[in-house]
């Protein structure tokens, strides 16, 4: 396969000679829909689990969610539908967003969708690499001072848009990679509270002479 740096997107790197570039607004278009005629529920942007219920964020989280009150009129808030992205006040930090939920979330952030046929997992890791948060990034000089990635400044970026199908087969090899990492990186969490704890014991059993050193040494601490 013929690799090659494309000067509409070098900040990609080499990439497959014959993958296309569009910019961002000809792939996806901003969502600008507002109200609540259907009770759609209230969602919070997220950088480790996308756009989720803030209920559910509560529970994964154990953190004190920022609520809305409950007469606050939700016809002001937009409308995001499954498959959707957002551009959260935080995404120079950590991407964009995917929305799993119908719901609404605050104007303060941008919505788009795809308008051309797309695996939405292949952007959904776009959207998280480090290459692609540094460009959206520059885009954007006073990121420092509060103001969020404006839907303009991705717009107007030139991103890949590779055959569908190489799109899908990109997709499925890193769910399956990363699916194994995150279970080799739980394995080792399990390993590192094992130890831990044996530490603990350790350490309490030696220091109110419950154990004597020398049996401690027997079971090869030294």
């Amino acid at each position: 396969m013929e690799m090659k740096i494309n000067p509409l997107a070098s900040w990609l790197g080499e990439v497959p000679s014959h993958w296309s570039f569009y910019k961002g607004k000809y792939i996806f278009k901003q969502r600008n829909e507002k109200g609540n005629s259907i009770e759609l529920q209230l969602l919070s942007p997220t950088q480790h689990f996308g756009v989720i219920p803030q209920g559910v964020l509560e529970e994964l989280t154990s953190a004190n969610v920022v609520k809305v009150k409950d007469d606050t009129d939700l016809s002001t808030f937009k409308t995001i539908h499954r498959g959707d992205f957002c551009i959260s006040l935080r995404s120079f930090q950590g991407g964009f967003e995917y929305s799993e939920y119908e719901g609404v979330v605050s104007p303060a952030y941008q919505v788009f969708y795809p308008v051309r046929e797309i695996c939405d997992r292949f952007y959904r890791y776009l959207f998280k690499d480090k290459c692609f948060i540094s460009e959206m990034t520059s885009h954007t000089m006073s990121l420092r001072d509060g103001k969020s990635i404006a839907f303009d400044d991705f717009g107007n970026t030139y991103i890949p848009y590779p055959p569908l199908e190489e799109q899908i087969a990109i997709a499925d090899f890193l769910d399956s990679k990363c699916g194994k990492i995150k279970e080799l990186y739980a394995e080792l969490e399990h390993q590192m509270d094992v130890l831990d704890r044996y530490r603990q014991s350790m350490v309490f059993e030696c220091v109110t002479g419950k154990r004597r050193v020398e049996e401690a040494k027997a079971d090869g601490i030294s």
